[in-house]
């Protein structure tokens, strides 16, 4: 027992839920705390146990929710990166949720000082683009990345170095400008889906891929918070081409929705998927003024 009171804990105890700080009692006013009443602390303060101690009053300033958070930003200014990264090879059965670890892994590795959101659970400010199928491969991935803002390395080279096999980072660009998150930002994504030549009949597959894109309607279901909900994803194919023994599929968003690749490809293979060798993700683009354009382009 170290002689600090019930009354005061709890007393600072409501200081911190109205988010008020407490100085440094060695360099101002003494708050008796109580440990003056143990004189075997006595070379921690100078006020003594017979001296009369009094609690100054405090002013208190309230600030509004968007005033607090204003001086949480200006205090923690950092800068901002855009990285488009490659899953290949082993790095393809790595889940999305695992990819997330593995960057905030290597970033602790690289001693990479990311900033951190606030409250009770802080996590590092990282933003990706839309996930990738498991054990599907991909050269144009997207994440953006806050660091601090006196950091003056070579982002490219550290995560490279630490990064597991299959992960890695192609090209690495600063963002000046506010821009939208990634995910708010991609509407197009290009698929190339590799077919065994033997297993093909070219003519045939064509006659059906015609057929295919002839519909108006292709539903498919999906689970969403436990219910399971019919969802009409034609919309969302923009084309499909077939040139020797590869698929070569552009997907568009939609009113912030899209059709996944394996719901595509479950419709076009109804037999199962055993006559795909692999699939690619070729590029995700943004469209701007008409055009389309990369990630990188438009930072």
């Amino acid at each position: 027992d170290k002689g600090i009171t019930k009354k005061f804990l709890k007393h600072e105890r409501a200081k911190a839920y109205r988010e008020e700080y407490t100085p440094d009692c060695t360099r101002g006013h003494c708050y008796a705390c109580g440990i003056q009443r143990k004189e075997i602390f006595g070379h921690l303060f100078e006020c003594k146990i017979n001296k009369t101690v009094n609690h100054p009053k405090e002013s208190r300033t309230i600030k509004t929710a968007t005033e607090r958070k204003a001086d949480v930003l200006q205090s923690r200014t950092g800068r901002k990166f855009r990285m488009r990264y490659s899953k290949v090879e082993y790095g393809r059965y790595i889940s999305h949720l695992d990819l997330i670890r593995v960057f905030e892994r290597t970033c602790r590795r690289a001693n990479i000082p990311a900033l951190y959101s606030e409250g009770f659970n802080p996590h590092p400010k990282f933003s990706y683009a839309p996930p990738l199928t498991l054990g599907f491969s991909s050269e144009s991935e997207y994440m953006d990345i806050e660091v601090e803002e006196n950091f003056n390395g070579n982002l490219k080279e550290l995560f490279n170095k630490h990064l597991p096999e299959g992960i890695h980072i192609n090209d690495v660009k600063e963002i000046i400008l506010p821009v939208e998150s990634l995910d708010n930002t991609i509407q197009f994504a290009e698929y190339e889906v590799e077919l065994p030549d033997r297993s093909v009949n070219h003519s045939e597959f064509e006659k059906e891929l015609e057929s295919f894109l002839k519909r108006e309607e292709i539903i498919v279901q999906r689970k969403t918070k436990g219910k399971i909900r019919t969802v009409n994803i034609r919309p969302y194919i923009k084309s499909i081409q077939f040139k020797e023994t590869k698929l070569h599929i552009f997907t568009e968003k939609v009113n912030q929705r899209t059709a996944r690749i394996g719901e595509i490809l479950d419709n076009l293979f109804p037999d199962g998927h055993q006559l795909i060798s692999s699939v690619h993700r070729k590029r995700q683009l943004v469209s701007l003024n008409g055009k389309k354009l990369t990630p990188f382009d438009v930072v």
